[in-house]
């Protein structure tokens, strides 16, 4: 009987937890989203300059290097990177899940919460906070 509800119990949070991620689509729309909103408002290219300080202070250069080898699949770092692939979201949302899984890999779990913050520097809201 024991057993019988901590298997449920562990069936239950796997499913919880599951349900908690996003899927790809949502990361990608929300980071098409943010990087829009920065381009839109001028502040995308010290954006980007700021998520780099903060990743290469994050993370140690190997796990930056492979990180950097998984962007070049799908790089979103100029404007019009950003522009190309935005405006085809559905064409390159296998792509995007591909150099997800490829980030996954790279970063670990280690050193995956480090990494994810850096990317708060792209929302504009943020930004202006920094400026205060």
């Amino acid at each position: 009987m024991i057993r019988q509800s901590l298997t449920l119990i562990l069936v239950l949070s796997l499913i919880s937890f599951i349900h908690s991620q996003p899927s790809p689509a949502e990361t990608f729309n929300r980071m098409c989203e943010t990087s829009l909103k920065a381009i839109k408002a001028g502040t995308f290219e010290k954006s980007i300059k700021e998520r780099q300080e903060c990743r290469e202070k994050a993370v140690p250069k190997d796990v930056l290097a492979a990180a950097a080898k998984c962007e070049e699949a799908m790089p979103m770092v100029t404007i019009d990177q950003v522009n190309k692939v935005c405006n085809a979201k559905d064409a390159n949302l296998a792509k995007f899940t591909e150099v997800l899984g490829c980030f996954d890999k790279a970063i670990g779990g280690e050193y995956a919460d480090k990494f994810s913050d850096c990317c708060k520097f792209m929302d504009p809201e943020n930004a202006a906070k920094r400026s205060k």
